[in-house]
């Protein structure tokens, strides 16, 4: 991502140029608009999980492997 570059702006690219599904992006993509833009600095345990658990798909379409959070 450039530095010009809004997240809307990024995901739009990842569609076109990676091929990424849409209704596999934009659900991540309004999440961390969410929690960037509501609710900055104040993420909870749950909504952190939820953004992974609409980020692992995304990694998958990326990469063909499933992706799995290490602590």
């Amino acid at each position: 991502r450039s530095d010009n570059e809004t997240i809307r702006d990024f995901a739009i690219i990842s569609v076109k140029n990676l091929k990424l599904s849409p209704t596999t992006l934009y659900p991540f993509i309004q999440k961390v608009e969410e929690i960037i833009y509501a609710k900055p600095f104040q993420i909870t345990d749950k909504e952190f999980y939820n953004a992974i658990n609409l980020f692992s798909p995304i990694y998958f379409e990326l990469t063909g492997y499933n992706f799995v959070l290490n602590f």
